[in-house]
């Protein structure tokens, strides 16, 4: 029976229509778009995109400068990563970077964080396996190397390779890591009566954006 319901309840007939004032709205692809994308003013060589709904209502104006550049590499680099276990384990960074550095010459050059270890060099077998013994206590470790992939130019694994390099970067100038930020702790303020200290610092990462965007940059040299 069309437009019924067979049951022990009422039949229903057609679905009456939306009062006017919550009929939906459509708006046809050009509009949206237009809605969708912020404005956009030139000022000579730069261009500011500009969200108002970003905006407060009140408060201080503060003016906020965010730097990005492309990362210049090689096309043809590799990199080979390798599991790093420490027997027994080793908790602390600083240890595992005292007990890789007797290693160096045979290494090559090479960056780890502690679990993964990146080197430009290709081992002759899968595993390998290195010792050295800590300068605290003189105990022996073992360390164990185990192959896992090779990381290309455009793996999303090479953006964690130059986050690490960004970070071993601000520790060779003498910045201070304070959770996952580097601060200059020489150049503090001290506010005594409130007892608080300010420190400038840097809060930076590499993203996949600028991977993508370098690509960009060599099929247009006037980007950025």
């Amino acid at each position: 029976m069309e437009n019924s319901l067979r049951g022990r309840g009422q039949a229903l007939g057609p679905t009456p229509p939306l009062p006017r004032h919550i009929q939906p709205q459509f708006r046809r692809p050009e509009e949206e778009q237009k809605i969708r994308l912020p404005r956009v003013e030139e000022d000579g060589q730069t261009s500011k995109r500009i969200n108002s709904s970003e905006r407060g209502s009140k408060g201080q104006p503060t003016e906020l400068i965010s730097n990005y550049f492309p990362i210049t590499t090689y096309t043809d680099w590799s990199l080979y990563q390798y599991r790093v276990d420490f027997n027994p384990v080793q908790e602390r960074t600083n240890i595992q970077r005292e007990l890789l550095s007797a290693h160096n010459k045979f290494l090559g050059a090479y960056i780890c964080d502690g679990k993964m270890l990146f080197s430009i060099k290709q081992f002759e077998s899968d595993t390998t396996e290195l010792v050295s013994k800590r300068n605290t206590d003189g105990q022996t470790v073992l360390i164990t190397l185990k192959f896992t992939s090779v990381i290309k130019m455009g793996d999303y694994a090479s953006i964690h390779v130059f986050n690490l390099l960004k970070r071993k970067f601000f520790g060779n100038l003498n910045l201070t890591l304070t959770g996952r930020n580097y601060y200059e702790a020489d150049v503090k303020i001290t506010f005594s009566n409130h007892k608080l200290q300010l420190w400038p610092g840097y809060e930076t990462t590499v993203q996949d954006l600028l991977i993508e965007r370098s690509k960009t940059r060599n099929a247009n040299p006037q980007w950025m």
